[in-house]
């Protein structure tokens, strides 16, 4: 089986692009057995002379989210000609918070039209997110991170459940410093919005823990500064991590000494265990918000309740007794982690391409 991962390049999806597809084609190259090959969206709709070959070589097109535009007749193109065309994502596009940045592009037609150029052709005359829904109906089938995904999109096209994989490999196993007074808390807040942020009672809890520990530090990934404007701590203590390429993301997450990881939203229901599995390969304890995103790995780590008082209990627990915390995340949660990587789990990918031919 030949497969053409089909990306967009934005730097938003940067680490959706490298777990959903990257990682995914360069494990199924080492099974030898099959060929995958990553093809970028804008030569995909241009049918650049290169583009159209590494299709017409494919048994399987898979387009990652950005399904609306100019894309939808290349479906047609392509499956009259007898390749098979399935749709991945990992989010619920529909349920994305207004201050977060994909909101306006994915709900505004004119907004799309100016994001998007060449991939757009012309002016949209309907939001990506309305004809996200029209793809859905086009391709032969879709595959979706987290089992709520499923279960949302179901009543549009027949979805399978493709979890997010890690490439350990990307993951330095080493990244201690020796020595080091400082505390390092890295919260990943991706898949919350301001008020959803809120509402978890997270920051009034690390404003009094930052005020009695000065050797604490909170750096936070994928949140927006004005997100944070009423944390008020010192500006020493508070780091707010910007997007960054995927190829940075690893080596930064294995400075952190405590991870945490947050929903509190619809949004975020939908969210998977990346966050927690990231943590985990890289021997660091971690706290997520107990909700039904993060329980299936709860025996791994702390579930808090989204209340100031919750959080702020269980990160000093954990801040004080921190080299203990580590010694247990250097077991159980580590192996897990190890579990969870890509090539370990190519069958159950191909399982499911090989699903579309029968």
């Amino acid at each position: 089986m030949n497969i053409t991962y089909i990306y967009p390049t934005g730097m938003l999806d940067d680490v959706h692009v490298q777990v959903r597809c990257k990682n995914l084609a360069d494990a199924i190259q080492q099974t030898g057995w099959h060929q995958a090959s990553l093809l970028d969206l804008d030569s995909f709709l241009a049918q650049t002379e290169p583009a159209l070959t590494t299709c017409q070589r494919s048994d399987l097109l898979v387009i990652f989210k950005h399904l609306y535009g100019a894309a939808l007749p290349m479906v047609e193109y392509w499956k009259a000609r007898d390749k098979k065309v399935l749709l991945d994502f990992d989010q619920a596009l529909d349920l994305i918070p207004p201050d977060l940045a994909e909101y306006r592009f994915w709900m505004d037609a004119e907004s799309a039209s100016e994001r998007e150029g060449t991939a757009c052709r012309g002016r949209m005359q309907a939001s990506p997110l309305e004809q996200f829904r029209w793809g859905m109906r086009l391709v032969d089938s879709a595959t979706a991170s987290t089992l709520r995904l499923v279960e949302s999109w179901s009543d549009v096209a027949t979805i399978h459940c493709l979890p997010d994989y890690l490439n350990t490999n990307h993951y330095p196993l080493n990244n201690r410093r020796e020595g080091c007074s400082e505390i390092h808390i890295g919260i990943q807040a991706e898949a919350i919005g301001a008020e959803g942020l809120a509402g978890t009672g997270l920051l009034p809890a690390l404003k009094e823990i930052c005020a009695m520990r000065s050797n604490v530090h909170v750096h936070f990934f994928g949140l927006p500064e004005e997100a944070l404007a009423d944390l008020q701590i010192d500006p020493a203590q508070k780091i707010v991590v910007p997007r960054l390429p995927y190829q940075q993301r690893p080596a930064l997450l294995a400075s952190m000494d405590i991870g945490v990881a947050l929903v509190n939203d619809t949004y975020g229901m939908h969210s998977s265990c990346l966050p927690l599995e990231e943590f985990m390969i890289l021997k660091i304890p971690w706290l997520a918000s107990d909700l039904p995103p993060y329980r299936s790995l709860g025996q791994y780590g702390w579930l808090i309740p989204n209340s100031r008082e919750h959080w702020g209990r269980s990160l000093i627990e954990v801040i004080d007794h921190l080299d203990a915390y580590r010694q247990e995340a250097s077991g159980e949660p580590f192996l897990y982690a190890l579990g969870q990587d890509v090539a370990s789990n190519i069958s159950k990918v191909l399982d499911i391409y090989q699903s579309l031919f029968q």
